[in-house]
């Protein structure tokens, strides 16, 4: 009897001995009808390896699909200026297009490698595999639905496997077809809807993301208007400093079925519905325009995103503001580059990553160093925070990927189960979830099944760990250098393989193994808990703890030892007063 290779949600009959899933999200939001899918046992579903072995190959791949987007951007450009009669320039659409077409490439590329594997593991066996039709018309309304239910979402998912593997599917496979259901399911995510009328709070973050300052998180709204003063006060005469996309690009990307038409289709509607500029800038005056500033909102919000588009294309000089830790630890960091490329990169780590060109400038972000050393232990409590649990890549970073995701999770529940066991149920265990995705595995579902005796904390995890005894992290991100700088007790524990960092943050990362903070294996780090559970206190004030803290605060997070929080603030905002004067 031939098994079944499924792309989609696996059916209910699906067993590990008649179906092949072909990643973890086949079963995603549906594991509770597959108990032990994920576990050893006669219930497991052996799932293919993940496509990208290392750090090296992924950004290989990541700068070879930044081609094809560069490529597109060309074709696309055009097409969109004959359909709006404009006239409008490269940079202009760089912008307009750019964070977009990149998503939709990445994700092609990511499951092009996938479907090239999985034909490489079975390609000479003879399998039925489910596919949905191609004659199933899509659109998204926005860039955010597209994330939401494109990359994210399982059903389109299927329909973009079924495309590759309709253009390469090996002789010995029988293609199957899913008209009924599958047109119903993916007709209702994809369909276009009209926008609500804005409230009054929605029209009012619009308002503050066209400051010249625009509000950006960590910084308040006063600073946010003070430096828009700034910025407005900025006449340097000095060119334009941006940055060629190209600069992020290899060769393009390869395809092996007709991709173009399809990341055109996935573009989203309100592109090719919104009122254009008319404005193209000055013949023969090569002034530099007025300063302004971007947010990370220009990723999904289109209106914000053709703003800046227009400021481009009256130019303007563009400045961002780092706004995550990975910008300078990951080797591969996705769609970054539109931050990287513009006249300014205020970074609050290092001002290089690998061989990526930035105009970096690096001065203290207000996020962590309003937290500075603010920690007070208020409850004996430990809090294990989590990260998203997305079963689908939606860009080619350096990141956990699909498969490592089971490891990742089960590694969390080893944690959870030795520190209830040796603590006691009188000890106060907390876990953090992430926010849910669509597509994802259960997260805090997952842990309430398997370690009932811990519980779910939600909110901001920012002002817990604060007063926690204990922060215990199974990822890299943002929240280990908040703890740092907070000076609250903290230990972490993840496979380095799981994480791509480069050259320098590699370094770092073992200095933080090598005092004891960092564990490769959740069974170390639940032993170092309980090591130091009744005087947490005492050894992170460890004379080395805190040299190695300080250090990496120093170099990643520009604080150093720094008077009372309230100066700090109008220290900083006057910092930042003066470079953006002189940007």
């Amino acid at each position: 009897m031939k098994r079944t290779l499924i792309f989609g949600h696996m059916p209910r009959m699906g067993r590990p001995d008649t179906h092949i899933a072909a990643g973890a999200w086949c079963f995603a939001g549906q594991e509770d009808l597959f108990p032990g899918w994920d576990e050893p046992g006669e219930r497991a579903f052996p799932l293919p390896p993940d496509p990208f072995p290392n750090a090296q190959i992924m950004e290989a791949t990541a700068r070879a699909a930044n081609g094809e987007v560069l490529r597109l951007l060309d074709v696309f450009s055009k097409q969109y200026n004959a359909l709006h009669k404009k006239n409008l320039s490269t940079r202009f659409w760089n912008m307009a297009l750019g964070p977009v077409l990149l998503p939709a490439v990445h994700m092609l590329a990511e499951r092009q490698k996938r479907v090239l594997d999985l034909i490489e593991l079975y390609g000479n066996k003879e399998l039925r595999v489910a596919l949905l039709p191609g004659d199933m018309p899509f659109s998204f309304a926005s860039s955010q639905e597209f994330m939401l239910h494109g990359v994210r979402n399982v059903l389109f998912n299927h329909y973009i496997y079924s495309r590759i593997i309709e253009a390469i599917a090996p002789p010995f496979w029988q293609l199957i077809y899913q008209p009924g259901l599958a047109l119903h399911r993916v007709g209702a995510i994809t369909r276009q809807t009209r926008p609500a009328a804005k409230s009054m709070m929605e029209r009012l973050r619009a308002r503050l993301l066209r400051l010249p300052f625009p509000h950006t998180e960590g910084f308040r709204a006063w600073q946010a208007f003070a430096l828009s003063l700034a910025v407005l006060c900025n006449s340097r005469k000095n060119a334009d400093n941006s940055l060629d996309f190209s600069l992020y690009c290899d060769e393009p990307l390869a395809w092996i079925f007709p991709a173009q038409q399809l990341v055109f289709s996935c573009l989203p509607q309100n592109l090719r519905q919104a009122a254009l500029p008319a404005i193209t800038a000055p013949a023969g005056d090569d002034r530099p325009g007025p300063l302004r500033g971007m947010t990370p909102n220009y990723s999904q919000n289109d209106e914000y995103r053709l703003h800046l588009a227009d400021l481009l294309e009256r130019g303007c000089r563009l400045f961002a503001v780092q706004h995550e830790a990975d910008y300078d630890h990951l080797r591969s960091i996705g769609g970054l580059p539109f931050e990287y490329q513009q006249h300014a990169f205020f970074t609050w780590g290092r001002e290089r990553h690998e061989d990526a060109p930035t105009n970096a400038r690096s001065l203290p972000h207000p996020l962590p160093v309003s937290i500075a050393n603010a920690h007070k232990e208020r409850m004996p409590s430990l809090i294990l925070a989590g990260t998203e649990m997305n079963a689908f890549s939606c860009r080619l970073e350096s990141r956990t990927q699909s498969k490592a995701m089971l490891a990742y999770r089960a590694a969390k529940l080893t944690y959870l189960r030795a520190a209830c066991e040796a603590l006691g149920q009188q000890t106060r265990i907390f876990y953090h979830p992430s926010c849910k995705t669509s597509g994802g595995l259960d997260d805090a579902e997952y842990i309430l099944r398997h370690a009932p005796h811990t519980a779910i904390c939600t909110g901001d995890l920012t002002a817990q760990l604060l007063g926690c005894r204990l922060l215990v992290l199974d990822h890299y991100g943002t929240t280990l250098h908040m703890a740092l700088a907070a000076n609250t007790p903290t230990i972490a524990f993840w496979k380095n393989s799981d994480w791509g960092f480069d050259s320098e943050s590699a370094w770092a990362v073992d200095i933080l193994r090598e005092v004891g903070i960092l564990f490769e294996t959740p069974q170390e780090a639940a032993a170092r808990t309980v090591d130091i559970w009744p005087n947490a206190q005492g050894w992170w004030r460890d004379n080395v703890v805190q040299a190695v803290r300080k250090l990496w605060l120093e170099r990643y997070a520009r604080i150093g030892n720094t008077p009372e929080r309230a100066w700090n603030t109008f220290t900083l905002t006057w910092r930042w007063w003066n470079a953006l004067r002189k940007c």
